[in-house]
This record gives structure tokens, C-alpha cells and sequence, in this order.
């Protein structure tokens, strides 16, 4: 047995160990008053549930196919790469997702005090907001994504390139997800496909700090791609590539290749971001008045739609990871009918309800957020994934520093956007499912799961954190 997959299995044991010791806290240390349910809606525990389950939610997919490439000894280097940040971008989804998801009144009397405001105040209130989450979404995103690549990686530069990828995607999920508006309030839920003066005042308040935040992912991205952190490591740490970095002509180049990747995030991002606005208000519409008024046909449709693309991303993503591996495709056939079974039943058995009722719905899974979510992933994060490959051709072929070294031609570069594209669409369509699915549902049942259910559940988890931690040592025994 290879040490990354016991590397994954003790990661997930570990994971799911306190997941259940969290739930067996709350049902000890958090008992509550029978006679006043409210009681302990705010207890810092449930507040830690809330965060955590989305965050295993979300690197879930990534460490699963993780255990799967070590348990086949698939080694593809740039496809192990792409996992590590799928875990780190799932991981920091999770969080903001439970950060920026909560209560619909609470919502609501946002809403409401914004709109108090004089125009200008919200424009700068807009601004500083997304500005702010914007530069908390850099520092979790660079530290992630350089600490989970120097899990895997051999050296420091590779670590700062990785952190280079994951920190301006971050920005973008922080700065722009909680300020488009994808988390409707219980009153615009009861109008009809709101596209009313008031939504377009807000698209436009919002454009200014969009734009701006879009320029300040450019300019931390061109950096990045630059290689000017990697050459100042390697100035500090071993004296050489200073001449990269000291010189008026690097400096030059440094801040050219800045302004080519602000420039092209810019226009990207500002043009995406109204792409989803678009698409967020016909979804809410669209949820309301055509799957709500057939709930168990959309609710088969959705559910079965969503399982099955999550099985079919997983399996292509290994497919072109390992062809020869995969060359059997009995085994997933059967997987796959299988999860379409079980999907038409739920989907059966739940059906669609009303936005105003799924937002306070105590369900164990969201299918509204869970759809609008991968939605906007596909409308927000998709393009700025491809921006940031944009950004580097545009700097090699006006001749300025970029991260892919000096040999690269413009169709090397093509694949590469190509490649991190559908890597991005086969592993972060689960991650965006499953973030969005879970979070919503559970700050609803965070708050009213009865106390003995939560230590049932507790024991239930580290039951199977017991059994994975055995998996290890049975494969000990049997291999030696």
C-alpha cells in the first residue's frame, strides 16, 4: 500500500472521527431547553457543525478520487495536481458557503437596510464589502493551496506556483458569490421573474465593486504568473534568478505581465458577473413557477440529473487520467445504474418545493442551492479559471514574463486551458453539488435536529471512522 493512500484514508478517518465527535459533544454538552427550542440556536457548537459539514462536503470528491488514484497506483502527476487544488478550493468553498448562508430574515433586514442607504453609500458599502472578503479569500486561498502542495510537491516553488492558482480563485469565490445576489430573500421569491428596476439598480450598484475586485485578481494573478514570489525565493533562499527580480527591465516585465492579467480579468470577470446575475434571476423564476408546479417529475429530474453528472464527471476525469485502467467500463456501468436507482427514488420521495419553503426547509440536502450553486460555478468560477490561463498566452506572446517558461508556443498553451477547464468542470460540478447542497440544509438542521439523534449520529460516524482506520491495518496484514 503506497503512502498516499494511507495518507487519504487516515485524512478521511480522521475527518469523519471528529465529525462525529462534534455530534456526540452536542449531544452531551448541549442539551438545551425542552421547554424553549430557541435555547440554543446560537451555542458555538452547532456554529462549528455548520462550518464543518460543508467543508467535508466539499473535499469530499477531490479526496476520493485522491484514495481511488492511490488504491490503482495512477502517478499522472498533472492529474494528482489538479486533485490537491479541487481539495483545497472544496475545503474553502465549504467555509464560504457557511459564512455567507444564513437565515433568510436575516437576509431580508439586509436587504431592506441597503436599500435605506443613499446610492452612493451602497456603491462604497458594495465596495469595501467585496473588497474586503475578496483579500480574506487571497490569504485563505494562497495558504490553502501552498500548504496542500507541499504535501505532494518537492520543492518550495512548486508550492508558491500552486498557491499562485488557488488564491485568485478564491478571491473571486469570496468577492463576487455572496454579493451577486444567488441567495435570494423570502419577498423576492413571491414576485414573478424579478426583473424589476430595483434588481437592475442593484446589478448596477454592484458593478463598480465587481470591476474593481476583477482588477484586483488580475493584478494578484499577473504576479503569480510573473514568477516574480518564485524568483524572489530563489534569491533570498539561494542567491539565484535575482537578476530576474532586481533589474529595471524585470521590474518592467513584472508589472506588464500585471497589468496584461488585470486587464483581461477585468473585462472576464465583469462580463461573467453579469452573465449570472442574468442567470440567477431566471433560475429563481424558474424554480417557482415551472419545477415547483411539478415537484415529483423535477424532483426525479433534478436529483437523478445531479447524481448522475457528479458519476459521470468523476469517472471521465479518471478515464483521462488512466485510460488502460479504465478500459473495463462493466464496473462503472453498473455504479452508475445503480446511483440512478437510488437517485429516482429520492427524487420520488422528496419532491420540489417552493423557494420560500426551501429556504427554511430543515431537509438533510438542498437541491436548490445545490443547483444554483454549480450554476454560478459555471457562469463565475468557470471563466475565471480560464482567465487565469488567458492572462499567461497573452504575456508570452507579447514577450513578458510568464509561468510556463520560455519554450511554450501558443497551442501548448490552448491545451492547457482546455485541460484545466475540463478539470474543473468533471471534479468541481460534485464539489459545487455537494457545497451548495449541504449548507443551506444544514444551518436549518443544525438548529432543530433533536440532541439524542446527534449522538446517534455521532456514534454512527466514528463507527466508520473505526472502520477505515482498520482498513489499514487489514491491508498491513494481508500484504505481508
Amino acid at each position: 500500500m503506497n503512502k498516499e493512500l494511507i495518507a487519504a484514508i487516515t485524512f478521511l478517518a480522521a475527518l469523519v472521527g471528529t465529525l462525529g465527535s462534534l455530534f456526540l459533544a452536542y449531544d452531551y454538552l448541549d442539551p438545551g431547553d425542552v421547554n424553549n427550542p430557541e435555547s440554543s440556536h446560537d451555542n458555538p457548537l452547532r456554529f462549528l457543525l455548520r462550518i464543518v459539514v460543508p467543508i467535508v462536503g466539499g473535499i469530499l470528491p477531490g479526496v476520493l478520487v485522491l484514495v481511488l488514484f492511490s488504491a490503482l497506483q495512477i502517478n499522472n502527476f498533472q492529474y494528482l495536481d489538479v486533485i490537491i487544488h479541487v481539495i483545497a478550493l472544496g475545503a474553502l468553498a465549504g467555509v464560504a458557503s457557511a459564512w455567507f448562508i444564513g437565515n433568510p430574515d436575516d437576509s431580508r433586514a439586509k436587504a431592506k437596510w441597503l436599500t435605506s442607504l443613499p446610492v452612493k453609500r451602497r456603491i462604497s458599502f458594495n465596495l469595501r464589502t467585496i473588497l474586503g472578503r475578496a483579500t480574506i479569500g487571497l490569504i485563505l486561498g494562497a495558504v490553502s493551496g501552498f500548504i496542500a502542495a507541499l504535501a505532494v510537491h518537492t520543492t518550495v516553488d512548486n508550492a508558491i506556483t500552486t498557491a499562485g492558482a488557488t488564491g485568485p480563485i478564491t478571491m473571486a469565490l469570496y468577492g463576487v458569490w455572496p454579493l451577486i445576489g444567488w441567495n435570494p430573500t423570502i419577498d423576492e421569491t413571491a414576485k414573478s421573474l424579478p426583473s424589476s428596476p430595483h434588481r437592475v439598480s442593484k446589478a448596477r450598484e454592484l458593478l463598480p465593486g465587481v470591476a474593481v475586485m476583477s482588477f484586483f485578481v488580475g493584478l494578484v494573478n499577473g504576479l503569480f504568473n510573473s514568477r516574480a514570489l518564485q524568483n524572489f525565493y530563489s534569491c533570498v533562499n539561494a542567491n539565484v534568478a535575482c537578476d530576474k527580480v532586481s533589474t529595471p527591465p524585470a521590474i518592467l516585465g513584472i508589472g506588464a505581465t500585471a497589468l496584461i492579467n488585470s486587464g483581461v480579468f477585468l473585462i472576464g470577470g465583469v462580463a461573467a458577473s453579469l452573465v449570472w446575475s442574468l442567470v440567477e434571476r431566471v433560475l429563481i423564476y424558474l424554480w417557482d413557477h415551472v419545477f415547483a408546479r411539478s415537484p415529483k417529475v423535477f424532483g426525479i429530474i433534478l436529483t437523478t440529473f445531479g447524481a448522475g453528472l457528479c458519476a459521470v464527471g468523476m469517472y471521465e476525469f479518471m478515464s483521462a487520467a488512466s485510460p488502460t485502467t479504465f478500459s473495463n467500463h462493466l464496473l462503472f456501468l453498473f455504479v452508475f445504474i445503480l446511483v440512478l436507482v437510488v437517485s429516482i427514488v429520492l427524487g420520488f420521495l422528496v419532491p420540489i418545493q417552493p423557494i420560500r419553503v426551501t429556504l427554511i426547509a430543515p431537509a438533510p440536502f438542498s437541491r436548490y442551492d445545490a443547483t444554483m450553486m454549480t450554476c454560478f460555478a459555471f457562469c463565475v468560477l468557470l471563466p475565471y479559471i480560464v482567465l487565469t490561463n488567458f492572462g499567461d498566452l497573452f504575456s508570452m506572446l507579447l514577450g513578458f514574463p510568464h509561468a510556463l517558461g520560455p519554450q511554450t508556443v501558443p497551442p501548448i498553451q490552448f491545451q492547457r486551458i482546455v485541460f484545466y477547464s475540463e478539470a474543473a468542470l468533471l471534479l468541481g460540478i460534485p464539489v459545487a453539488l455537494g457545497v451548495g447542497g449541504l449548507t443551506r440544509s444544514v444551518y436549518q438542521w443544525a438548529k432543530r435536529f433533536p440532541h439524542k439523534r446527534l449522538g446517534a449520529v455521532g456514534i454512527a460516524l466514528l463507527f466508520v471512522a473505526f472502520i477505515l482506520q482498520l482498513t489499514l491495518a487489514f491491508a498491513g496484514l494481508v500484504t505481508t
